[in-house]
């Protein structure tokens, strides 16, 4: 085989182990519905809430996001909170992450 053809599995092969990575979410993390607000404002599980100014947002793929590139919408997410009560993490979540119940927080399932 050439190397094109090396490279084309090696990448194959990547992206399967990255469809079957499974994110850890910390014990202490809750689940919500967001929606995102003006910054630095969000809705979450019907209440206006603060974003912290390090805020990290990580997409369904576990990408990093900023806030502005944020679409129109609600999502299912799971958070961790500051001392100060802002919203420090957020993980938006995968369909399939909704329906995994192993966080410590309320659900508010779909």
């Amino acid at each position: 085989m050439n190397r094109f053809t090396w490279l084309a599995v090696a990448l194959f092969a990547c992206s399967m182990l990255a469809q079957a990575f499974t994110r850890e979410f910390p014990p202490e993390s809750k689940r919500g519905v967001m929606t995102p607000g003006v910054y630095p404002e969000i809705v979450l599980n019907g209440k206006v809430r603060l974003l912290a100014v390090n805020i990290q947002i990580r997409n369904a793929d576990n990408l990093l996001e900023t806030f502005n590139t944020l679409l129109p919408g609600s999502y299912y997410v799971n958070y961790l909170e500051n001392e100060a009560g802002e919203i420090q993490r957020i993980w938006i979540l995968t369909k399939d992450e909704v329906g995994h119940t192993t966080h410590t927080g309320p659900n508010p399932g779909p």
